[in-house]
Protein backbone atom coordinates (compact mmCIF):
# COMPACT_ATOMS: atom_id res chain seq x y z
CA UNK A 1 0.00 0.00 0.00
CA UNK A 2 1.06 3.68 -0.80
CA UNK A 3 1.81 6.02 2.07
CA UNK A 4 -1.01 7.69 1.52
CA UNK A 5 -3.53 5.29 0.99
CA UNK A 6 -5.48 5.27 4.59
CA UNK A 7 -5.69 9.29 4.59
CA UNK A 8 -9.02 10.10 4.84
CA UNK A 9 -11.90 8.02 6.51
CA UNK A 10 -12.36 5.41 4.09
CA UNK A 11 -8.94 3.77 3.27
CA UNK A 12 -7.68 2.41 0.28
CA UNK A 13 -8.34 -1.29 0.54
CA UNK A 14 -11.85 -0.76 2.56
CA UNK A 15 -12.93 1.23 -0.93
CA UNK A 16 -11.86 -1.37 -3.11
CA UNK A 17 -13.04 -4.38 -1.08
CA UNK A 18 -16.43 -2.69 -0.10
CA UNK A 19 -17.70 -1.24 -3.68
CA UNK A 20 -16.07 -4.65 -5.63
CA UNK A 21 -18.25 -6.63 -3.22
CA UNK A 22 -21.49 -4.64 -3.70
CA UNK A 23 -20.33 -4.49 -7.38
CA UNK A 24 -20.35 -7.95 -8.24
CA UNK A 25 -24.18 -8.66 -5.93
CA UNK A 26 -25.57 -5.80 -8.40
CA UNK A 27 -24.43 -7.40 -11.31
CA UNK A 28 -25.63 -11.14 -10.00
CA UNK A 29 -28.93 -9.39 -9.19
CA UNK A 30 -29.22 -8.07 -12.91
CA UNK A 31 -28.34 -11.22 -14.26
CA UNK A 32 -31.01 -13.67 -11.64
CA UNK A 33 -34.10 -10.78 -12.73
CA UNK A 34 -33.23 -11.22 -16.51
CA UNK A 35 -32.90 -15.13 -15.62
CA UNK A 36 -36.55 -15.78 -14.06
CA UNK A 37 -38.04 -12.92 -16.07
CA UNK A 38 -37.67 -14.26 -19.45
CA UNK A 39 -37.74 -18.00 -18.44
CA UNK A 40 -40.79 -17.75 -16.15
CA UNK A 41 -42.58 -14.36 -16.54
CA UNK A 42 -42.02 -13.45 -19.74
CA UNK A 43 -43.85 -17.14 -20.82
CA UNK A 44 -46.91 -16.40 -18.14
CA UNK A 45 -47.64 -12.85 -18.66
CA UNK A 46 -45.77 -10.67 -21.36
CA UNK A 47 -43.54 -10.95 -24.17
CA UNK A 48 -42.09 -7.50 -24.66
CA UNK A 49 -38.74 -6.09 -23.27
CA UNK A 50 -40.09 -2.90 -20.97
CA UNK A 51 -38.64 0.41 -20.52
CA UNK A 52 -37.96 -0.45 -16.73
CA UNK A 53 -36.11 -3.69 -18.06
CA UNK A 54 -34.15 -1.29 -20.25
CA UNK A 55 -33.49 1.36 -17.97
CA UNK A 56 -32.36 -1.37 -15.50
CA UNK A 57 -30.02 -2.55 -17.95
CA UNK A 58 -28.43 0.81 -18.56
CA UNK A 59 -28.24 1.48 -15.22
CA UNK A 60 -25.75 -1.35 -15.00
CA UNK A 61 -24.21 -0.52 -18.49
CA UNK A 62 -22.89 3.03 -16.54
CA UNK A 63 -22.13 1.13 -13.67
CA UNK A 64 -20.08 -0.66 -14.81
CA UNK A 65 -18.34 2.22 -16.96
CA UNK A 66 -17.94 3.89 -13.75
CA UNK A 67 -16.76 0.61 -11.94
CA UNK A 68 -13.71 0.28 -14.82
CA UNK A 69 -12.74 3.81 -14.63
CA UNK A 70 -12.15 3.68 -10.82
CA UNK A 71 -9.09 1.74 -11.13
CA UNK A 72 -7.52 4.07 -13.32
CA UNK A 73 -7.63 6.94 -10.97
CA UNK A 74 -7.68 5.68 -7.59
CA UNK A 75 -4.42 6.27 -6.66
CA UNK A 76 -4.30 9.98 -8.05
CA UNK A 77 -7.40 10.36 -5.75
CA UNK A 78 -5.57 9.06 -3.07
CA UNK A 79 -2.72 11.21 -3.60
CA UNK A 80 -5.09 14.52 -4.65
CA UNK A 81 -6.18 13.70 -0.37
CA UNK A 82 -2.68 13.90 0.70
CA UNK A 83 -2.31 17.22 -1.00
CA UNK A 84 -5.33 18.15 0.94
CA UNK A 85 -4.65 16.81 4.28
CA UNK A 86 -0.56 17.21 3.97
CA UNK A 87 -0.77 20.64 2.83
CA UNK A 88 1.79 22.67 0.28
CA UNK A 89 4.47 20.90 1.63
CA UNK A 90 3.57 17.70 0.58
CA UNK A 91 4.53 18.61 -2.93
CA UNK A 92 8.30 18.33 -1.71
CA UNK A 93 7.55 14.94 -1.36
CA UNK A 94 5.03 13.85 -4.13
CA UNK A 95 5.71 12.01 -7.17
CA UNK A 96 7.50 13.91 -10.05
CA UNK A 97 4.71 14.11 -12.45
CA UNK A 98 1.98 15.18 -9.48
CA UNK A 99 1.09 17.69 -11.34
CA UNK A 100 -0.55 15.92 -14.71
CA UNK A 101 -1.68 13.18 -12.42
CA UNK A 102 -3.73 15.66 -10.75
CA UNK A 103 -4.61 17.11 -14.41
CA UNK A 104 -5.88 13.41 -15.29
CA UNK A 105 -7.56 12.44 -11.89
CA UNK A 106 -10.27 15.73 -12.73
CA UNK A 107 -10.81 14.48 -16.50
CA UNK A 108 -11.71 10.73 -14.75
CA UNK A 109 -13.57 11.65 -11.80
CA UNK A 110 -16.23 13.59 -13.30
CA UNK A 111 -16.83 11.27 -15.74
CA UNK A 112 -16.99 8.71 -13.46
CA UNK A 113 -19.28 10.76 -11.29
CA UNK A 114 -21.28 12.01 -14.14
CA UNK A 115 -21.84 7.91 -14.71
CA UNK A 116 -22.69 7.22 -10.93
CA UNK A 117 -24.94 9.80 -11.33
CA UNK A 118 -26.79 8.71 -14.39
CA UNK A 119 -26.99 4.81 -13.10
CA UNK A 120 -29.23 6.38 -10.02
CA UNK A 121 -31.12 8.31 -12.30
CA UNK A 122 -31.78 4.90 -14.29
CA UNK A 123 -32.71 3.05 -11.33
CA UNK A 124 -35.10 5.81 -10.59
CA UNK A 125 -36.50 5.68 -14.38
CA UNK A 126 -36.81 1.56 -13.65
CA UNK A 127 -39.20 1.58 -10.85
CA UNK A 128 -41.19 4.96 -12.44
CA UNK A 129 -41.97 2.89 -15.74
CA UNK A 130 -42.52 0.08 -14.19
CA UNK A 131 -44.98 1.96 -12.04
CA UNK A 132 -46.57 3.28 -14.49
CA UNK A 133 -47.65 0.13 -16.21
CA UNK A 134 -50.06 -0.57 -12.53
CA UNK A 135 -51.60 3.19 -12.41
CA UNK A 136 -52.44 3.36 -16.04
CA UNK A 137 -56.43 3.16 -15.43
CA UNK A 138 -56.21 5.52 -12.40
CA UNK A 139 -56.33 9.00 -13.64
CA UNK A 140 -55.28 10.90 -10.61
CA UNK A 141 -52.67 8.60 -10.29
CA UNK A 142 -51.42 9.12 -13.40
CA UNK A 143 -51.17 13.12 -12.74
CA UNK A 144 -49.47 11.94 -9.82
CA UNK A 145 -46.72 9.88 -11.80
CA UNK A 146 -45.75 12.53 -14.69
CA UNK A 147 -45.11 15.47 -11.79
CA UNK A 148 -42.69 12.35 -10.07
CA UNK A 149 -41.44 12.23 -13.47
CA UNK A 150 -40.89 16.06 -14.37
CA UNK A 151 -39.30 16.64 -10.62
CA UNK A 152 -36.97 13.40 -11.19
CA UNK A 153 -35.94 15.05 -14.89
CA UNK A 154 -35.13 18.23 -13.31
CA UNK A 155 -33.05 16.50 -10.24
CA UNK A 156 -31.35 14.44 -13.12
CA UNK A 157 -30.18 17.37 -15.24
CA UNK A 158 -29.31 19.39 -11.98
CA UNK A 159 -27.01 16.27 -10.73
CA UNK A 160 -24.74 16.17 -14.14
CA UNK A 161 -24.21 20.20 -14.22
CA UNK A 162 -23.59 20.34 -10.85
CA UNK A 163 -20.22 17.60 -11.66
CA UNK A 164 -19.20 19.30 -14.62
CA UNK A 165 -19.70 22.84 -13.71
CA UNK A 166 -19.19 23.69 -10.08
CA UNK A 167 -15.33 23.15 -10.65
CA UNK A 168 -14.39 23.63 -13.58
CA UNK A 169 -10.81 22.95 -13.60
CA UNK A 170 -9.51 20.58 -16.03
CA UNK A 171 -6.09 21.98 -16.48
CA UNK A 172 -5.65 24.30 -13.77
CA UNK A 173 -4.18 23.64 -10.21
CA UNK A 174 -6.61 25.35 -9.11
CA UNK A 175 -8.52 21.79 -9.50
CA UNK A 176 -6.94 21.22 -5.71
CA UNK A 177 -8.78 23.92 -4.33
CA UNK A 178 -12.07 22.54 -5.16
CA UNK A 179 -11.77 20.70 -1.81
CA UNK A 180 -10.67 23.50 -0.04
CA UNK A 181 -11.76 27.47 0.84
CA UNK A 182 -14.64 28.73 -1.02
CA UNK A 183 -14.43 26.53 -3.62
CA UNK A 184 -15.03 24.25 -1.19
CA UNK A 185 -18.13 25.74 0.18
CA UNK A 186 -19.84 26.34 -3.28
CA UNK A 187 -19.07 22.23 -4.13
CA UNK A 188 -20.81 21.27 -0.72
CA UNK A 189 -23.78 24.01 -0.73
CA UNK A 190 -24.68 22.65 -4.64
CA UNK A 191 -23.91 18.67 -3.21
CA UNK A 192 -26.24 18.90 -0.30
CA UNK A 193 -29.31 20.94 -2.81
CA UNK A 194 -28.17 17.94 -4.51
CA UNK A 195 -28.99 15.43 -2.33
CA UNK A 196 -32.42 17.27 -0.55
CA UNK A 197 -33.59 16.85 -4.25
CA UNK A 198 -32.36 13.56 -4.57
CA UNK A 199 -34.26 12.54 -0.94
CA UNK A 200 -36.89 14.21 -2.20
CA UNK A 201 -37.59 12.97 -5.59
CA UNK A 202 -36.97 8.99 -4.23
CA UNK A 203 -39.76 9.48 -1.26
CA UNK A 204 -42.35 10.47 -4.78
CA UNK A 205 -41.24 7.50 -6.16
CA UNK A 206 -42.24 5.64 -3.26
CA UNK A 207 -45.41 7.18 -2.34
CA UNK A 208 -46.90 5.01 -5.94
CA UNK A 209 -46.40 1.61 -4.51
CA UNK A 210 -47.48 2.68 -1.48
CA UNK A 211 -50.93 3.43 -2.27
CA UNK A 212 -51.10 0.33 -4.81
CA UNK A 213 -50.37 -2.10 -1.35
CA UNK A 214 -53.20 -0.56 0.51
CA UNK A 215 -55.62 -0.82 -2.18
CA UNK A 216 -55.13 -4.15 -2.89
CA UNK A 217 -55.82 -6.86 -0.07
CA UNK A 218 -52.93 -9.42 0.49
CA UNK A 219 -51.93 -11.89 3.03
CA UNK A 220 -50.29 -10.25 5.88
CA UNK A 221 -46.76 -12.37 4.67
CA UNK A 222 -47.06 -10.72 1.42
CA UNK A 223 -47.61 -7.27 2.69
CA UNK A 224 -44.57 -7.84 5.39
CA UNK A 225 -42.43 -9.11 2.48
CA UNK A 226 -43.61 -6.02 0.54
CA UNK A 227 -43.08 -3.36 3.32
CA UNK A 228 -39.80 -5.26 3.82
CA UNK A 229 -38.96 -4.82 0.21
CA UNK A 230 -39.77 -1.41 0.53
CA UNK A 231 -37.45 -0.66 3.30
CA UNK A 232 -34.76 -0.89 0.61
CA UNK A 233 -35.38 2.10 -0.45
CA UNK A 234 -35.54 3.87 3.04
CA UNK A 235 -31.68 2.47 3.36
CA UNK A 236 -31.14 4.15 -0.26
CA UNK A 237 -32.37 7.41 1.34
CA UNK A 238 -30.26 7.08 4.29
CA UNK A 239 -27.07 5.98 2.61
CA UNK A 240 -27.58 9.14 0.62
CA UNK A 241 -27.89 11.06 3.92
CA UNK A 242 -24.94 9.70 4.98
CA UNK A 243 -22.79 10.66 2.15
CA UNK A 244 -23.67 14.21 2.58
CA UNK A 245 -22.86 14.53 6.61
CA UNK A 246 -19.65 13.51 6.40
CA UNK A 247 -18.74 15.23 2.94
CA UNK A 248 -17.11 18.00 4.96
CA UNK A 249 -14.18 17.96 7.37
CA UNK A 250 -12.99 20.02 9.43
CA UNK A 251 -11.09 23.83 8.28
CA UNK A 252 -13.93 23.71 5.55
CA UNK A 253 -12.50 21.10 3.55
CA UNK A 254 -13.89 18.27 1.47
CA UNK A 255 -13.66 14.99 1.62
CA UNK A 256 -13.49 13.71 -2.38
CA UNK A 257 -13.16 10.44 -1.20
CA UNK A 258 -15.82 10.26 1.04
CA UNK A 259 -18.11 11.59 -1.33
CA UNK A 260 -17.16 9.23 -4.34
CA UNK A 261 -17.24 6.57 -2.02
CA UNK A 262 -20.43 6.58 -1.19
CA UNK A 263 -21.80 7.74 -4.38
CA UNK A 264 -20.41 4.15 -5.40
CA UNK A 265 -22.51 2.70 -2.71
CA UNK A 266 -25.21 4.36 -3.84
CA UNK A 267 -25.33 3.55 -6.93
CA UNK A 268 -24.79 -0.50 -6.61
CA UNK A 269 -27.38 -0.69 -3.85
CA UNK A 270 -29.76 1.02 -6.37
CA UNK A 271 -29.39 -1.39 -9.50
CA UNK A 272 -29.25 -4.46 -6.58
CA UNK A 273 -33.13 -2.95 -5.49
CA UNK A 274 -34.27 -2.55 -8.99
CA UNK A 275 -33.51 -5.79 -9.80
CA UNK A 276 -35.56 -6.91 -6.81
CA UNK A 277 -37.46 -10.57 -7.92
CA UNK A 278 -39.99 -10.69 -4.85
CA UNK A 279 -40.71 -6.67 -4.61
CA UNK A 280 -41.68 -7.45 -8.90
CA UNK A 281 -43.36 -10.23 -8.32
CA UNK A 282 -46.33 -8.54 -6.38
CA UNK A 283 -46.83 -6.24 -8.37
CA UNK A 284 -47.11 -8.43 -11.23
CA UNK A 285 -49.60 -10.73 -9.22
CA UNK A 286 -51.51 -7.27 -8.63
CA UNK A 287 -51.29 -6.14 -12.54
CA UNK A 288 -53.14 -9.66 -13.17
CA UNK A 289 -55.42 -9.10 -10.60
CA UNK A 290 -56.31 -5.73 -11.91
CA UNK A 291 -57.41 -7.31 -15.50
CA UNK A 292 -60.36 -9.20 -13.74
CA UNK A 293 -61.58 -6.88 -11.21
CA UNK A 294 -62.89 -3.22 -11.55
CA UNK A 295 -60.23 -0.70 -10.47
CA UNK A 296 -60.34 1.01 -7.10
CA UNK A 297 -61.92 4.32 -8.19
CA UNK A 298 -64.67 2.51 -10.24
CA UNK A 299 -65.79 0.55 -7.18
CA UNK A 300 -65.42 3.66 -4.96
CA UNK A 301 -67.63 6.09 -7.96
CA UNK A 302 -70.20 3.19 -8.00
CA UNK A 303 -70.64 2.93 -4.24
CA UNK A 304 -69.92 -1.21 -4.25
CA UNK A 305 -68.49 -2.40 -1.31
CA UNK A 306 -67.39 -5.08 -2.58
CA UNK A 307 -64.68 -6.65 -0.65
CA UNK A 308 -60.77 -6.08 -2.22
CA UNK A 309 -59.70 -9.15 -4.03
CA UNK A 310 -56.46 -11.25 -2.55
CA UNK A 311 -53.24 -11.11 -4.71
CA UNK A 312 -51.67 -14.82 -5.15
CA UNK A 313 -48.47 -14.09 -5.51
CA UNK A 314 -46.36 -16.15 -8.13
CA UNK A 315 -43.00 -17.51 -6.64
Amino acid sequence: MGEYDNLGRVSKQSFLASTIFFFIVAVISVTIHFSIRYRYIRLHIQNEFTLDDGFLLLGLVFLIIAFSLLFTFIDAMYLAEAFVYGGPSFSERAPSNWMQTIFDLKKMKVVTLCCLWCSIICVKMSFLFFFKKLIDKLPSMMLYWKITLGVNLVVSVYGLLKYLLVCPYYYDLKALQCNRGYLAERFFATTIAQIVADVLSDLMIVVIPWFIIWKIQASLMQKAALIFSLCLTIIFVGVTIVRSTGLMVENETIDAVWGTYWLFITAELGIIMASGISFRSFFIAARRMSQSYPSFEQRSGSGATSRKPSVALQP
